[in-house]
């Protein structure tokens, strides 16, 4: 398995955002390619990742501490 030879390159692949790339398509084709438009959604983007990020510090942190995968989720 992948996993077994690299584990970087699996959770590169395991948290790749495959939606966004879709997302930005649609909305840069429904604006009529606007720029602004396509900037000020990337932007939202970005903000909400932040609290995805810090839900996975915390699931670091408690697996780290010896929780299980579940409880820590």
């Amino acid at each position: 398995m992948l996993r077994e030879r690299s584990r970087a390159v699996a959770a590169v692949l395991a948290t790749m955002p495959i939606n966004i790339p879709l997302a930005l398509w649609v909305v840069s084709s429904g604006s009529g390619g606007d720029a602004r438009v396509t900037a000020e959604f990337v932007r939202s983007l970005i903000v909400s990742l932040i609290p995805s990020l810090i839900w996975l510090g915390v699931v670091f942190f408690a697996v780290r501490s010896g929780w299980g995968l579940l409880p820590a989720s």
